[in-house]
């Protein structure tokens, strides 16, 4: 007798492919399943932002970095029968310490709508899109009770398909000086001789042109006598030894710049050796590196492009504070160090330490010192 396969098992192999399938295509899902790299919950018990708010993406951020793509879950009790809940973005404010004018986030919405008003089923949303300040907001509460709302961030754009997000405005600050040339590189093997080409065809011999006349023999001039040999001169005296050429220099500047408005209390804090950088710590180990050759640290410029409010110490810091400092004193906007050096041997973790004897904050500024 011939058995008969049942195609249960089949079924339900086929029912859990296609599961899979639309889970890994589903924008609510990919983000359910990956850790969050921002989060934040704020309760409401009527419209407005709120009982916790706004947040500085950066800061917010458990990686150190903004947060792009976002998911919003919140509960909604029977007690409530209207709701309009959103994701609000701000740009920085003009001058760099807090958020401009909120307005929700509608340029890519990827789940659901922003606002959301959705009160019974599947209270969530998501959105792809980058601003320095994010908050959560309800616009309409009709009801009583108190709505729970989390939002869920992610460093990289974790939705497949979404567009990218528009390039942002150039940063403005001064050019540092050009840094050294790098030493020539090393000469290439000589590549490998190619075959000889093939030999021409004999072209034919032109016509031998007339033989001209033969001019006449010239006479021959009598030899003239032999000279006397002159007395040979005494030597000349030596001269004096050349002043010696000046060394040459491997002499480079780096340059750090600072784009943003920063606060400097008695509490040092550090940036990195070189580049611009838009944050700061009070952890040395964090921005510190290491130098790669023997130096001199000398010739140290320091600017901010307006008067401080009070003293701003900078000064090299090479396992501890170093001799090559200065302070832009209250009111002005320069100082310099052009008499004390510092050796620095190949491996030194380096960074730039600042310092005041209060709270100071200084607009744009930036730094120089020669490395040799």
């Amino acid at each position: 007798m011939k058995r008969i396969l049942s195609l249960a098992p089949i079924a339900l192999v086929i029912y859990a492919l296609l599961l899979l399938v639309h889970n890994a295509n589903d924008p609510q899902t990919v983000l359910a399943q990956t850790p969050p790299n921002c989060q934040f919950t704020v309760s409401f018990t009527g419209t407005g932002t709120g009982n916790n708010g706004p947040f500085q993406n950066f800061g917010t951020s458990s990686a150190g970095t903004p947060c792009v793509t976002w998911r919003v879950t919140y509960n909604t009790p029977a007690t409530v029968t209207g709701l309009s809940i959103e994701f609000d973005g701000a740009p920085s404010n003009s001058a760099g310490t807090g958020p401009g004018t909120f307005a929700a986030l509608t340029a890519n919405v990827t789940s659901g709508s922003n606002p959301s008003t959705n009160i019974t089923t599947n209270q969530s949303f998501a959105l792809s899109q980058f601003t320095p300040w994010v908050q959560l907001s309800v616009g309409t509460f009709t009801g009583s009770g108190t709505v729970t709302a989390r939002a869920y961030g992610y460093v990289a754009n974790t939705l497949a398909g979404g567009p990218t997000g528009p390039t942002g405005a150039t940063g403005t600050g001064f050019t540092g000086p050009t840094g050294p040339t790098g030493p020539v590189g090393a000469t290439g093997a000589t590549g490998a001789t190619g075959s000889t080409g093939a030999t021409g065809a004999t072209g034919t011999n032109g016509t031998n042109g007339a033989t001209g006349p033969t001019g006449p023999t010239g006479a021959t001039g009598s030899t003239g006598a032999a000279g006397t040999n002159g007395a040979n001169g005494t030597n000349g005296a030596t001269g004096a030894t050349g002043a010696t050429g000046a060394t040459s220099s491997t002499a480079g500047a780096l340059c750090f710049e600072f784009p943003t408005a920063l606060t400097i209390t008695s509490t040092p804090q550090f940036v990195p050796l070189v580049g611009n950088y838009p944050a700061y710590t009070a952890t040395v180990n964090h921005l510190a590196v290491p130098y790669s050759a023997s130096a001199t640290a000398s010739n140290l410029y320091f600017v901010t492009t307006s008067a401080t409010s009070g003293p701003v110490t900078l000064t090299l810091y090479d396992a501890g504070a170093t001799a090559l400092t200065c302070t832009i004193g209250t009111g002005n906007t320069s100082c310099t160090d052009l008499a004390d050096s510092v050796a620095i041997s190949p491996g030194d973790l380096l960074a730039w330490q600042l310092t005041s004897s209060g709270s100071v904050s200084i607009s744009l500024s930036g730094w120089c010192a020669n490395f040799r």
